[in-house]
């Protein structure tokens, strides 16, 4: 269902009622990393939020639950708080080399172990509800994906 709605450039959100087939499927949405990050710094640095940029060298787990309770920066500054996000990418410093959530490995499903993610501009046609991979000669996808711009 969802891979026809796509292809057929439809596109509808998934309905709770479990009698109905749009109650099978899910969606995603695709952002340009840099403006989505610029818009949420700018939204919460304009509620009070303050950034605080450096490479995390340690960080310090609760002896009782284990939940992080603060990361040190290379500057020697540290900082506590309880609501971090880990935005170390596949370095995963706070969600797996601190907290050991495991990582699931779908290599063996994957004929390919590796993708390049190259955003495209809208070209007026309408959204793509889908991302693109194509398979190239090198052996690995390139990705395509229109991305949801600022005023689009």
């Amino acid at each position: 269902m969802c891979w026809g709605a796509a292809k057929a450039g439809r596109f509808d959100q998934p309905q709770a009622d479990r009698w109905k087939i749009q109650s099978t499927f899910d969606y995603a949405y695709h952002f340009d990393a840099g403006l989505y990050t610029a818009f949420l710094r700018e939204y919460a640095e304009a509620r009070g939020v303050v950034r605080h940029e450096g490479k995390v060298v340690d960080v310090r787990q609760n002896i009782d639950t284990g939940f992080v309770e603060s990361v040190k920066l290379d500057n020697g500054e540290e900082y506590a708080g309880e609501f971090l996000i880990d935005c170390s990418g596949f370095r995963g410093l706070l969600i797996e080399q601190a907290l050991k959530t495991g990582y699931e490995g779908w290599s063996h499903w994957l004929p390919a172990d590796r993708a390049l993610a190259v955003p495209t501009t809208h070209g007026g046609d309408g959204m793509t509800p889908y991302t693109r991979s194509t398979a190239r000669t090198g052996g690995f996808p390139l990705c395509s994906t229109r991305v949801l711009q600022a005023g689009r």
